[in-house]
């Protein structure tokens, strides 16, 4: 009997070196493509500036120029506040004073609050005034049946309630500071 040789045919082929580059060469490029892009971003950090300009943020103002004056003997005399840096008055019995808010500041409308102060009484009533836009005044008289202190105090924005101080009308406040 006689063996014969056959040669097996292999279902595989052998691989090369050239099938084995055909196979890392999509996670070559994407290594390389990676390196790329994270050496670009990184020298775009380290190069990136901003500039250097200074940006203020201002917030609206609203403040309230106050002249207080009554007539004596014929002739117009100013009321000048208790303090250099206060808008607070000291108001005497039965004088009719006039008053005139004028507004100023950066906010285009705003109000005043009146806050007024019997000798009698240690409690300040709130009375607000109408509107006053800015550059615009408002001129009211003010008399009392009493002595008393008033703050002027200005308020940015708009009163939701209803004023009790108008242009041109006159205020009166009596012994238990509410107005008529």
């Amino acid at each position: 009997m006689e063996i014969k040789k056959k040669k097996i045919a292999s279902r595989h082929k052998k691989s090369n070196n050239q099938d084995i580059f055909h196979l890392l060469l999509p996670s070559l490029l994407s290594i390389v493509a990676c390196m790329v892009l994270l050496g670009g971003s990184t020298w775009a950090y380290f190069i990136a500036t901003l500039p250097q300009t200074d940006h203020k943020i201002e917030a609206a103002n609203y403040d309230i120029l106050v002249d207080v004056s009554f007539i004596e003997e014929g002739q117009d005399k100013k009321v000048v506040p208790l303090s250099e840096d206060s808008q607070t008055y000291s108001f005497e019995t039965k004088k009719t004073y006039t008053v005139t808010l004028t507004a100023q500041g950066s906010a285009t409308t705003g109000y005043g609050i009146l806050l007024v102060k019997t000798n009698s009484e240690s409690k300040e009533d709130k009375y607000y005034t109408n509107q006053i836009s800015q550059g615009d005044n408002m001129t009211f008289f003010l008399i009392s049946n009493q002595d008393i202190t008033c703050s002027f105090v200005p308020s940015w924005g708009t009163y939701s309630g209803s004023p009790s101080i108008s242009n041109g009308e006159i205020f009166e406040i009596n012994s238990s500071a509410n107005s008529i």
